[in-house]
């Protein structure tokens, strides 16, 4: 048994270890939403935790061309299930196309998480 588990140990980064193994992750609801020019659309942000995590979750927004904007509300996380709702804006200058917006949350003891939406502009 000990050789087993000297492997698995071995297999295993520090950020498996991190907070007792805390973790994150994100989900998005729609995963593609449709914006028209001079409009704006919102998604849904679903964040779990692991047991016994309690650490603040920051979320952020990246990857957006130039305008499109996105504001997060409440851009900080806390509890065991928690929702936030982003609201992203299209200029009217945009072209039409499908833009992809990346969510990223970030904690001290855990790493990033990370979930794409789309934004589709007809």
């Amino acid at each position: 048994m000990l050789p087993t588990l000297l492997v698995f140990l071995a297999a295993c980064s520090d950020d498996d270890f991190a907070a007792g193994g805390a973790m994150i992750e994100l989900s998005v609801n729609p995963g593609t939403i449709s914006v028209a020019r001079g409009s704006s659309g919102t998604v849904n942000v679903i964040l779990l935790r692991s047991v016994g995590f309690t650490n603040p979750v920051a979320l952020s927004v990246a990857g957006l061309p130039t305008g499109i904007t996105a504001t997060i509300a409440p851009d900080e996380l806390v509890g065991a299930l928690a929702t936030s709702v982003i609201t992203t804006t299209v200029g009217n200058a945009v072209p039409t196309g499908n833009y992809p917006a990346t969510v990223k949350a970030t904690s001290s003891g855990v790493g990033e998480a990370t979930v794409v939406f789309q934004i589709s502009v007809p």
